[in-house]
Formats: C-alpha cells, structure tokens, sequence
C-alpha cells in the first residue's frame, strides 16, 4: 500500500507513492517549501481518502 503525495509526477517515480508505514523526513534549505510539501500530502489525502495523519 502507498501513500500518494499528490505531486504531478512524483508519485510515478515512487512507484505510487510514500509506501504506508515509513517514516519520511523532508529536508532542504530554509523556504524551500517543506511544510507546504507536508501539509499538501495530508490535506490532499484527508480530503480525498478520508485517511488521517500526524
């Protein structure tokens, strides 16, 4: 089972997506829109799937 992040192209390259059960550490520069990446998967998923997050 996969967990999709909703970003164009991404998912396909993860082979569908975050598989369920990972631990995923987004990293990167200050403003590089981490929390807005976050945030985009959870929002996307709870709205879409009904699935909940942390």
């Amino acid at each position: 089972m996969r967990i999709k992040t909703y970003i164009e192209g991404l998912d396909e390259k993860m082979q569908g997506g975050i598989p369920a059960g990972s631990v995923v550490l987004l990293v990167g520069e200050p403003g590089t829109m981490k929390s807005s990446v976050a945030y985009n998967i959870l929002y996307n998923n709870a709205k879409e799937n009904g699935t909940k997050g942390l």
